[in-house]
């Protein structure tokens, strides 16, 4: 007999159970494919109490412990281990080839999904009221970094797999996904995402890991600053976000060229782009192979040639970003001045 830890109603299906492993327990070591079996399941309590079986015998004992009469929260345990004994989990160790008949098969799925019905509706989600430990989130973040997880993951979504492809969303739905949004996202969510980011940033670290992500983005280096900002400030006009008269706007400009002056602040692309009286020597080759010597202000060839001038910094920085220019065939370096 079994000293089971919950209360098991003696049937023909506990019966042949325990015949089962008895039957495991006192024959010869298995030879050829075998599987390990915990007698009394993990899911009721945590042991090492394990026998060897074969295929087909592991999948009647867990088809066993499926029929036997046992309480409902036990029993919905007992549904998912079949379920996934049947199904797979997507792990290697897991794709087994169980031929199932469909009325067994129809009758276990119809339980594994009941029994999460009813597990949801109490707990109402397996995360709710719950959080991810700092050491779970830094797990999950390398996971995702890690190269081929982020190939595997973006060729899930590609062309014809995105359920979204060839599709747009109709002017209705696209205002109830506004309303949606608007909706969910209230002032309290608001101040709270505030405050957070307002920490993030006053970290070091993190504000230089953030620049450097934004400023190495292919959105970055190809982007034109020019107009975005002109767009930027007749949205907000549009919008009547920007509040500031024309006398702020002048303080805050007096303001930030003291600055400027005392050294106290330094312009974000201070050394970047050569002073005016000592330009740098740019070598360019077109993707034609034509050469070009810069010497009179790298900004004005670009400016000439429809190009970006950040865009070609990122080129001759060789920096490791995608680069519309290098796709395109052009080739850029600063030469040594003699």
């Amino acid at each position: 007999m079994i000293n089971w830890p919950i209360e098991i109603k003696q049937n023909k299906y506990t019966r042949w159970y325990e015949a089962l492993i008895v039957k495991a327990k006192t024959r010869d070591p298995l030879d050829g494919y075998k599987e390990k079996h915990h007698i009394i399941p993990n899911s009721l309590i945590k042991n090492k109490d394990v026998v060897e079986l074969t295929a087909r015998e592991h999948y009647v004992a867990h088809l066993l412990l499926w029929r036997m009469d046992m309480p409902p929260k036990w029993h919905n345990k007992m549904s998912m281990a079949l379920h996934v004994m049947v199904n797979g989990s997507g792990h290697k160790k897991q794709d087994r080839n169980y031929l199932v008949s469909s009325r067994i098969y129809e009758s276990a799925r119809v339980s594994v999904i009941t029994a999460m019905k009813e597990y949801f509706a109490e707990h109402g989600g397996t995360m709710t009221g719950k959080k991810h430990t700092a050491e779970s989130l830094e797990k999950m973040r390398a996971w995702q970094n890690v190269p081929e997880i982020k190939q595997q993951q973006r060729e899930r979504i590609l062309g014809e797999k995105n359920h979204m492809f060839g599709k747009t969303h109709s002017e209705e739905m696209r205002k109830q996904i506004s309303e949606s949004v608007a909706a969910s996202w209230n002032d309290e969510m608001k101040e709270e995402k505030s405050k957070w980011l307002t920490e993030q940033w006053q970290d070091p670290e993190y504000k230089k890991k953030m620049i450097d992500i934004r400023k190495n983005s292919e959105g970055w280096l190809n982007r034109d600053w020019s107009t975005a900002n002109k767009k930027a400030a007749e949205t907000r006009k549009r919008n009547g976000t920007d509040k500031r008269t024309p006398e702020q706007r002048k303080k805050m400009s007096d303001i930030r060229k003291a600055r400027l002056a005392s050294g106290e602040i330094v312009p974000w692309n201070k050394g970047l782009k050569g002073g005016i009286g000592n330009p740098k020597i740019w070598e360019v080759v077109d993707p034609n192979n034509k050469i070009f010597i810069v010497t009179d202000g790298i900004q004005k060839f670009c400016k000439q040639q429809g190009i970006s001038y950040d865009t070609l910094g990122a080129l001759a920085k060789n920096t490791p970003s995608r680069n519309k220019l290098r796709s395109a065939g052009w080739k850029a370096r600063i030469l040594p001045k003699n």
